[in-house]
């Protein structure tokens, strides 16, 4: 009875061609498996800029997505708008312009399948100049009447 195991056979893998050779002395059923070369997932980073007042843009600010590193092979890069219930594919900068306070969460993912854990970037847009003011009110007394 012959042997059904899975047997290692040395193997030259060359990346120029990307081709992988061995040499055997008999036809059978093969497989080729390895780890991957590259786990590392990449490392997304967030420009955000436009004109602020304090921690609040005061226009709609662009935003863009970069990489910075050993020029990984970046395949796509998702972000939300809504803590991730939508995911849309980053094409280009963009500007956002949706009032309040939000909290952009976004990953990338690279040709050899990493995907990189989900970051956020909390942001405060304010484009119609809306301001609350504090008041103390001291010494007076209310009425209440139905």
């Amino acid at each position: 009875m012959t042997s059904k195991a899975w047997k290692k056979i040395p193997s030259i893998f060359d990346e120029q061609s990307n081709k992988l050779t061995a040499t055997v002395n008999h036809l059978s059923w093969f497989a080729v498996l390895g780890d991957k070369s590259d786990s590392v997932p990449p490392q997304t980073q967030i420009a955000v800029s436009g004109s602020q007042t304090g921690v609040w843009f005061v226009e709609p600010p662009l935003i863009e997505f970069y990489f910075e590193g050993d020029g990984q092979d970046i395949l796509h890069t998702f972000y939300s708008k809504n803590d991730g219930e939508t995911w849309e594919k980053y094409t280009e900068p963009f500007y956002f312009d949706q009032d309040g306070i939000t909290n952009l969460i976004y990953k990338s993912q690279d040709e050899n399948g990493n995907m990189e854990n989900v970051k956020d970037y909390s942001f405060h847009l304010n484009l119609y100049g809306k301001t609350t003011e504090k008041i103390k009110v001291s010494g007076s007394t209310f009425e209440i009447s139905n």
